[in-house]
């Protein structure tokens, strides 16, 4: 017989959770980040990607210690920039906006990474 959780234990669970991801977040903040974080827009600069990218990281300013830096990285229908995302080391010094073209050219075959090889920290529209 399966059993499921009531809507109560189901809120209870979901606040244990909660509690313990915030109660390490403090000591994950402390260390990061110590230097600029680079934001790859896989475009050229003043289109409508680089505007939403340049939005986000001057309002970044009031909630990180370290600026946001925007490099454009056109070329490709976006493959350059994107892929030098997927290379980039998962530190975090790295982050890009990425666009519908990363379904895309994967599927496509025009690139070597795979749309799996990112992970979602922000939804920006």
């Amino acid at each position: 017989m399966i059993k499921h959780l009531t809507l109560p234990k189901k809120m209870a669970a979901m606040v244990l959770l909660a509690g313990a991801a915030l109660s390490i977040a403090p000591v994950q903040a402390a260390s990061y980040p110590t230097k600029q974080i680079e934001l790859v827009v896989p475009y050229a600069a003043g289109g409508g990607t680089d505007l939403v990218a340049r939005a986000f990281a001057d309002a970044a300013k009031n909630h990180l210690p370290v600026s946001i830096g925007v490099i454009n990285k056109p070329g490709g229908g976006g493959a350059i920039g994107l892929s030098e995302i997927a290379a980039a080391r998962p530190n975090g010094y790295k982050i890009g906006l990425g666009t519908v073209e990363l379904t895309t050219l994967p599927s496509l075959g025009m690139v070597r990474f795979k749309t799996s090889d990112f992970k979602p920290i922000a939804r920006l529209n």
